[in-house]
């Protein structure tokens, strides 16, 4: 597989994160019960509740490409999120939302932060 540049930078301080991630699929794809906790694909199968908003979006029309930093509506909402629970004040123009792992920046250049993080 040939990666870019970006996401050869992506790796904790074990090592090389997709060689661990390379390695964990091979083993589960050789049948060894394997969790994987590394990057890559999620290891659990997506909500129900998401599943149904996605149908929901689909069905109402929005089928093509969001726009390149997300909706303003969402943006928003996690804007409200982040200042309610860390004080920082922050406001949609403050918020990008990217599919997986896509970056608007070098990596390390600035925070991101993630709807996993933000919601847990």
């Amino acid at each position: 597989m040939d990666l870019s540049n970006r996401i050869k930078a992506i790796q904790d301080q074990g090592g090389n994160a997709w060689a661990i991630y390379g390695r964990a699929k091979e083993m589960r794809d050789a049948g060894i019960d394997v969790v994987m906790l590394s990057v890559g694909d999620h290891d659990h199968r997506t909500p129900d509740l998401i599943l149904d908003a996605m149908n929901q979006s689909a069905q109402s029309g929005r089928t093509g490409y969001a726009p390149l930093v997300g909706y303003l509506a969402l943006r928003a909402a996690i804007a409200e999120r982040v200042m309610a629970r860390s004080q920082v004040p922050t406001d949609a123009h403050n918020i990008a939302v990217t599919p997986g792992a896509s970056l608007l920046s070098e990596p390390r250049s600035a925070p991101w932060w993630t709807l996993a993080t933000l919601w847990s």
